[in-house]
């Protein structure tokens, strides 16, 4: 899939099918719009695209963003696996937030893409105070030259799937419900970065994810899938302010670990790791020392062992 993050970089596309949305966490029901964008461009022989977003409007709209299910780079990944052609980042700023849905549809879907189709999901709005409906558009559409088709919500257990109940799910300790919407386990991708070390001084080095926003499962530890240099490894993760370590009076920062079972590769600082939540284990707790948290490290590797040899088959991480 190619990227783009200019206007003026998309001129060479050939009869653009075009999309538009946040698609946080690229969800079930987002691969309903992407698949039928995708499908009507292969049969226009056309380019398929998907124009999103920089940062999620609520930045700029409320004020602070959500803790997305998926960093921009997570939902350009999990994009790019369902064949669309194309990605247009768009800077979410200002002058965007105040340009009125008429002009969106002029300057970027006719003048910037010479747009030939659009596909809206259902509850999609674009434009100034959301105006930029599927009604809107059409009506645009039928003066500016392109076609609109809008999809239907996908529902599951009564309700429409959606980045917000999915966020909840997630947010609550649903992993199983949370990748049923999803259609694929739930993940957390980030960067590998420098930590306290005292992991390794446990027997068990840790890597320290850098999460960039996604939202995080609650405080505990769970039993994980890392893909680490290309190869699928299991492992154990810890969500939580490390309370056996906890300083009197000073207050503590969420962090991600991870400790790879058995990896013996080279070092992954500075590397995109991306890590599938398999299950739940226990609860965080304080240990009256670090040999009491090592052992008990220990018995949750016992778990994973067993875990790793009657495994069902998970989703690719």
């Amino acid at each position: 899939m190619e990227t783009i993050f200019a206007l003026k970089s998309a001129r060479h596309l050939n009869s653009p099918i075009a999309t538009i949305g946040v698609f946080d966490g690229v969800h079930r029901g987002h691969q309903t719009v992407l698949a039928e964008t995708l499908q009507w461009a292969r049969q226009t022989a056309g380019t398929s695209i998907v124009i999103t977003f920089d940062r999620h409007p609520e930045t700029l709209l409320k004020g602070s963003p959500p803790d997305s299910i998926t960093s921009l780079e997570h939902k350009l990944h999990l994009v790019s696996q369902t064949g669309i052609d194309v990605c247009l980042v768009l800077h979410f700023d200002r002058e965007l937030v105040d340009m009125e849905a008429e002009d969106f549809a002029q300057q970027v879907l006719v003048e910037a893409l010479g747009t030939s189709g659009v596909v809206l999901g259902y509850n999609c709005r674009f434009g100034r105070g959301g105006r930029g409906n599927a009604r809107l558009l059409g009506e645009l559409g039928g003066r500016l030259g392109f076609d609109v088709r809008t999809v239907a919500p996908l529902v599951i257990d009564g309700a429409p799937v959606s980045s917000t109940r999915i966020r909840g799910l997630i947010e609550a300790g649903d992993l199983e419900k949370a990748s049923v919407l999803l259609g694929r386990p739930v993940t957390l991708r980030g960067t590998i970065v420098h930590g306290t070390g005292r992991g390794r001084k446990l027997g068990f080095p840790t890597a320290n994810l850098n999460l960039h926003h996604e939202a995080t499962p609650p405080a505990g530890v769970y039993i994980c899938r890392a893909l680490a240099e290309g190869e699928t490894l299991w492992g154990l993760v810890n969500i939580g302010v490390n309370p056996t370590f906890a300083e009197k009076g000073r207050k503590q920062r969420k962090c991600v670990e991870v400790y790879i079972d058995g990896y013996s590769g080279t070092s992954l600082y500075g590397r995109t790791v991306e890590v599938e939540m398999a299950q739940y284990l226990r609860p965080e707790a304080a240990f009256d020392s670090p040999e009491a948290l090592a052992a008990q490290i220990e018995k949750d590797r016992q778990v994973l062992q067993a875990r790793k040899a009657g495994a069902p088959p998970l989703g690719n991480a």
